[in-house]
């Protein structure tokens, strides 16, 4: 048992005990209701949309990619967070070990190893967990702007891009709340680039986004 938390010590077994501790710790503050509410913080649900308010997180393409895949947007950003971290810390100290017991020492460079394992399961297990949460556990609707109201109405586009599976966008509601939603383009359209202006076209139920096309003001005279 000591030789067993001596090696959680170990600096390479650290970059995985840490993120654990981490959820541990907000697990035990949320009980007492201590925790700092990630999603209250940022987020708002307005219908069935999460929704950010005037928040941006400025990420390319290819996270926004990852986002979508992770199901964000359909579950809490909190949950989301800890699953990562959880599945992130224990596959990558599993993998330290098993290393260790072929090498019978691990050598620096192997970190990078136990990491993209890490990743990979982290990525997958949170993947499959949150569509379960979403599925068993649809948002509760908190806001009196609906998903309805905000169909016509032009957004900026402040994701690297909105590709067929994931994007955001700001857009300002009925009530002049700037919101930041989750959308897609339809399969064959023009894909939008951060800050070009789209128009929700749609709202899909299952996704939780809405559809949008790039608008075009061509006409306009």
């Amino acid at each position: 048992m000591i030789e067993f938390f001596k090696d959680l010590v170990l600096w390479y077994n650290l970059v995985f005990i840490l993120p654990i501790l981490l959820v541990v710790l907000y697990l035990i503050l949320q009980v007492f209701g201590l925790a700092l509410d990630i999603d209250g913080d940022a987020d708002v649900d307005v219908g069935d949309v999460d929704v950010d308010v005037d928040a941006d997180l400025n990420g390319i393409s290819t996270f926004d990619n990852v986002l979508g895949f992770m199901n964000v947007g359909k579950v809490p950003l909190a949950i989301i967070i800890a699953t990562f971290l959880m599945f992130w810390g224990v596959s990558g100290f599993i993998c330290n070990g098993i290393i260790r017991d072929i090498l019978g020492s691990f050598p620096s460079p192997f970190i990078m190893a136990s990491c993209g394992v890490a990743l990979m399961i982290g990525i997958i297990a949170t993947k499959f967990l949150s569509g379960v949460i979403a599925r068993a556990f649809p948002m509760i609707e908190t806001y009196s702007s609906d998903n309805q109201s905000l169909l016509g109405q032009v957004a900026r586009v402040v994701s690297g891009e909105i590709t067929s599976n994931f994007g955001r966008a700001k857009v300002e509601d009925q009530f002049g709340n700037v919101l930041t939603v989750y959308c897609k383009i339809p399969e064959g359209k023009e894909v939008p680039k951060r800050g070009d202006e789209i128009v929700l076209v749609d709202y899909d139920p299952l996704d939780k986004k809405f559809e949008v096309i790039k608008a075009d003001f061509s006409d306009i005279t």
